[in-house]
């Protein structure tokens, strides 16, 4: 949904076991980078990355993601909660340049128009700089095409 390319850089917001940053590596081949707090859940990911054999095209990073510079990303991935929205979308309007992808799952980010809607599976995606709108002006739009 993003067109994530082979050398771009991809955030992971919260990776988890490291799943998503295996298929933007192996299947994309990006340069993904994983930012994770809970220091299990970085072991277990390092451990799914060395097992994909993809070691040097990703990597984990224990942290905070909302104190993380995510200025050099060409798309950010977050599964996210609404309760984060603001905070997030603060970041990423201060961090990410023109061009930039925001691929959010479960959740949309309030006074951003997506560029597109998954409807089936919740994806929204976004582009730098954030349109003004909603989801519901994104689905206007939709209609009027």
């Amino acid at each position: 949904m993003s067109g994530l390319r082979p050398g771009e850089i991809f955030y992971d917001l919260g990776c988890g076991d490291g799943r998503v940053l295996v298929a933007a590596a192996g299947t994309f081949g990006a340069c993904a980078v994983g930012i994770e707090i809970s220091p299990l859940h970085c072991i277990v990911a390092c451990l799914r990355l060395l097992a994909a054999g993809i070691g040097k095209k990703a990597s984990i990073r224990w942290g905070n993601f909302n104190t993380a510079d995510l200025s050099d990303a060409d798309v950010v991935y977050q599964f996210g909660h609404s309760r984060y929205a603001e905070k997030l979308k603060q970041q990423l309007e201060r961090q990410l340049r023109a061009g930039a992808r925001v691929v959010s799952i479960n959740v949309d980010l309030p006074g951003w128009q997506p560029e597109a809607v998954d409807r089936e599976n919740l994806v929204f995606l976004y582009r730098m700089p954030p349109i003004p709108g909603d989801v519901a002006s994104y689905l206007m739009r939709e209609g009027d095409q």
